[in-house]
C-alpha cells in the first residue's frame, strides 16, 4: 500500500512540475508576442502624424461606420448563443433572456478589461447563480464557451488557407503547399473532433473540472454560431478599413482571425498591441494614419461602445433583481 502510494505522489508531482513548465512556457509565449507587438507599433507611432490620424476619422463615411456598428451588434447577437449552447449541454433550464443578458454582460466586459476568468465569469456568476446554476457548472460553460470559440477559429483559418493560399503566403511567408497542407489539417482536425465526440459521449477533464462534452448535433451548432461571430466581427473592421488595401474578405478574415489569436495569446485586455500589430504587418502598403483610424474606430464601436451598453445593462438586471427581492418580501 506504501508503494502504491509513493507512486501516486510521484505521478502528482510529475504532472504538478509538468503544469508549472506548461504554464512558464505559455507566460515566455504571451510576453514575447507581447513585446513584439509593443516593438512594431512603437516603430510606427514613432513616425505618426496624429492630425492625419483624426483627419482619417474625421473623413470615415456615416455609412461605414452604420455598417461596423450593424455587423458589430450581429456579433454580440450571436455571442448570446455561446451561452445558450453550453446552457443546453449542461442541461441547464436557463430561460435565453437570462442567457442573453449573462452572455452580453460578460463578453462585453471581458473583451474590453481583459482577464476573461475575472471579469467575464463574475458577470455570469452574479446572473446565473439567482438562476440557480451551480458553480461548477458555470466554471463548465466558460470551458464549453472557450472551446466553441476555437472550434469557430480552426475552421475559418482551415477554410482560408485552402482558398487563398497563395495571397496568404505573401502575409505569413509560408510556401503555398505549406499552406494548403496547415489549412488541410486544421480542417481535418475539426472533423475529426466531430467524429470523436459524435461517435459516443465523451468527457474531458481540466484541472479538477469533469467536463461532458456536446455531442455532433451540439458540436456543430457550436461551429455554426462561431463562425457567425466571428465574421460578423471581422466585417465590423472590414468596413472601416481604409480603400485600396488590397485583400479581398476571405483573405482578410484569416489576418483578423491572426490577429485576434495574437492578441488573446497575448492576454493583454482587448488584444491592444499584438492586434494592431497584425494589421501593420499585414497591410504595409496603407498610410498607416489611415489603418490606426480604422483600427480606432473599430474600437471604440466594437469594444468600448458595448462595454458601456453591457455595463448598463447588468447594472440594470441587478437593480431589478433587488428591487423585486424587496417588494416580495415581507413587511
Amino acid at each position: 500500500m506504501a508503494k502504491d502510494t509513493n507512486t501516486t505522489d510521484a505521478e502528482a508531482d510529475k504532472g504538478g512540475n509538468g503544469n508549472r513548465w506548461l504554464g512558464i512556457a505559455g507566460m515566455a509565449v504571451s510576453l514575447a508576442i507581447l513585446a513584439f507587438s509593443v516593438y512594431v507599433v512603437a516603430q510606427v507611432v514613432a513616425h505618426l502624424d496624429f492630425g492625419q490620424v483624426a483627419a482619417a476619422v474625421a473623413a470615415t463615411p456615416l455609412n461605414h461606420i452604420a455598417w461596423a456598428i450593424a455587423f458589430g451588434c450581429g456579433s454580440y447577437f450571436a455571442l448570446t448563443f455561446y451561452d445558450f449552447i453550453a446552457l443546453k449541454q449542461l442541461r441547464e433550464p436557463v430561460p435565453y433572456r437570462t442567457a442573453a443578458v449573462a452572455s452580453f454582460s460578460a463578453y462585453s466586459m471581458s473583451f474590453t478589461l481583459g482577464f476573461p476568468l475575472l471579469t467575464g465569469s463574475a458577470a455570469r456568476y452574479a446572473i446565473y447563480s439567482r438562476a440557480g446554476v451551480s458553480a461548477g457548472n458555470i466554471a463548465r460553460l466558460v470551458m464549453l464557451c472557450s472551446l466553441q470559440f476555437w472550434l469557430g477559429m480552426n475552421v475559418l483559418v482551415g477554410v482560408s488557407l485552402i482558398l487563398r493560399a497563395p495571397q496568404l503566403a505573401t502575409f505569413d511567408k509560408l510556401a503555398v503547399s505549406v499552406n494548403l497542407a496547415l489549412g488541410i489539417a486544421v480542417l481535418a482536425a475539426v472533423v475529426l473532433w466531430c467524429l470523436y465526440v459524435g461517435s459516443r459521449p465523451r468527457k474531458l477533464r481540466i484541472k479538477k473540472v469533469a467536463l461532458e462534452l456536446p455531442g455532433l448535433k451540439l458540436t456543430l451548432a457550436q461551429i455554426l454560431v462561431s463562425c457567425c461571430d466571428l465574421l460578423c466581427a471581422g466585417s465590423a473592421l472590414y468596413v472601416l478599413l481604409p480603400q485600396g488595401h488590397g485583400l479581398d474578405f476571405l483573405t482578410y478574415i484569416a489576418v483578423y482571425v491572426f490577429a485576434v489569436t495574437a492578441g488573446a495569446a497575448s492576454n493583454v485586455p482587448g488584444g491592444i498591441g499584438p492586434f494592431e500589430a497584425t494589421f501593420l504587418k499585414a497591410l504595409p502598403g496603407v498610410s498607416a494614419e489611415a489603418l490606426l483610424a480604422g483600427l480606432l474606430l473599430f474600437r471604440l464601436v466594437y469594444y468600448l461602445g458595448p462595454f458601456v451598453i453591457g455595463l448598463l445593462v447588468f447594472l440594470g438586471h441587478e437593480l431589478r433583481v433587488r428591487l423585486s427581492r424587496a417588494d416580495s418580501s415581507p413587511h
